[in-house]
């Protein structure tokens, strides 16, 4: 790398082949494979330590990737999963879980298919990313904010608080603008637009859901296991998970999910879109009625509500009795044929006004980005400037929860870096 020259007052750091920008997962990984390959690399890092939204993924523990085949992955990337195939067929699930491996990093798949290092424990996936990077000589440097890029003739001038860097080619995996705290501030897409890229304005994904009705938030806190979200907008979208109600609407994964299928209806200025909660799926309505039936029958001087209660928690009980028109105080063996099917309505449909979502910087990805359209999907690298090329959440490509996010940041950052690489060396920029 060689030691600060200094011209006119401003260092300069000898030219590297390969600077990264950013180094949170797609960025380190990126640096990984190009030096691994043998090119020097440096990594800029705007924070004072690299990683900080790794450390929060999957509420500490990291879901790492998601088990399946690449087709299998690539379903649930839809609709960008035609860019991403080459990227996920050459560094698949398996091949993130053998990298890691190699480090001495063991993972475990849950029932679910989500991936977490044996250890629950992010901090180990950093330190291995970070071990990975010292093994491959690459350089990194935090507290390195990029303040602008510009060409001179074929290198790049990246320009820093800590002086004036040279490359050969360079990555940006800045991130998007999703949790702005841990550095994902927005500069990255800044840079590539005044690299000749043009941006897909960015939305927040994968974020509560902000709700017109006010009886959630009687319910804030209160989660279930399995809920089934059908909306109803300018097209039809079917999401299942946990569910968690919240002081303004709904979160978890189910509503995490929704609002990354509802983001553009929402942004082009739909106001309200409609969604219908299937608050236990595992019942079907026949079998809802029967168990209605049986109260009356078995336990008919019970209240509805005890009953309800076995069947959902008492305060979504006495809420879906209220959207049912029926007294909390009525006895099993009281329900007509009419409450019961108002009753099972409720619990089955139960209706809620989406009207927004929570601000980005509560998002935990970023929907928009680097238009893909100018991105050659089988190297990651620029259309419009050779030498360029980017990998992670600063690209519009975008998944739903369970390790798909982390999964395309290792794929791409892997695929760039190496593409990267070898064009520094063949073409010697």
């Amino acid at each position: 790398m060689g030691t600060f020259k200094h011209k006119n007052r401003v260092p300069t750091l000898d030219m590297s082949d390969i600077c990264v920008i950013g180094a949170g997962p797609a960025g380190l990984m990126a640096a990984i494979q190009a030096g691994k390959l043998g090119v020097p690399t440096v990594v800029l890092e705007a924070g004072k330590v690299p990683c900080q939204k790794l450390l929060l993924t999957g509420g500490g523990r990291c879901n790492l990737s998601h088990a399946g085949s690449p087709a299998e992955i690539l379903d649930r990337l839809r609709p960008k999963d035609r860019f991403l195939r080459h990227a996920i067929h050459t560094f698949p699930p398996d091949w993130v879980i053998r990298f890691f491996g190699e480090l001495g990093l063991e993972t475990v798949t849950e029932p679910d298919g989500r991936i977490f290092p044996r250890s629950n424990l992010a901090l180990d996936v950093k330190d291995a990313l970070l071990e990975a990077a010292k093994m491959a000589n690459v350089k990194v440097m935090t507290g390195c904010k990029v303040r602008r890029i510009r060409i001179d003739g074929q290198r790049f001038v990246i320009e820093s608080e800590k002086g004036q860097f040279l490359a050969n080619g360079l990555v940006l995996a800045t991130g998007g603008l999703s949790y702005p705290q841990t550095g994902s501030t927005g500069d990255g897409l800044r840079l590539a637009q005044g690299l000749g890229h043009k941006i897909v304005s960015p939305r927040p994904g994968l974020v509560p859901l902000v709700s017109k009705e006010l009886w959630p938030r009687d319910l804030a806190g209160i989660s279930l296991q399995e809920v089934r979200l059908v909306a109803e907008g300018q097209r039809r979208f079917v999401e299942s998970g946990p569910l968690v109600f919240t002081e303004d609407g709904i979160g978890g994964p189910a509503a995490l999910d929704l609002s990354r299928d509802l983001a553009g209806d929402l942004a082009g200025g739909q106001a309200h879109i409609e969604v219908h909660l299937d608050l236990a799926p595992a019942l079907c309505q026949e079998s809802l009625e029967r168990m209605m039936v049986q109260w009356a029958n078995q336990t008919g001087s019970r209240q509805v509500l005890t009953c309800m209660a076995q069947v959902l928690p008492r305060r979504l009980a006495e809420v879906v009795l209220e959207k049912a028109g029926c007294s909390r105080s009525v006895l099993a063996s009281q329900l007509d044929r009419k409450t019961r099917f108002r009753i099972m309505k409720a619990v089955k449909a139960m209706p809620l006004t989406i009207t927004g979502t929570r601000p980005i910087g509560q998002a935990m990805i970023t929907i928009g980005g680097v238009d893909t359209r100018q991105i050659d999907p089988k190297t990651m690298g620029s259309m419009v400037c050779p030498g360029l090329f980017f990998a992670g959440e600063i690209l519009d490509v975008d998944g739903p929860c369970g390790g798909y996010n982390l999964q395309i940041c290792w794929s791409t950052g892997a695929l760039a870096g190496r593409s990267a690489a070898q064009a520094a060396t063949t073409q010697g920029r």
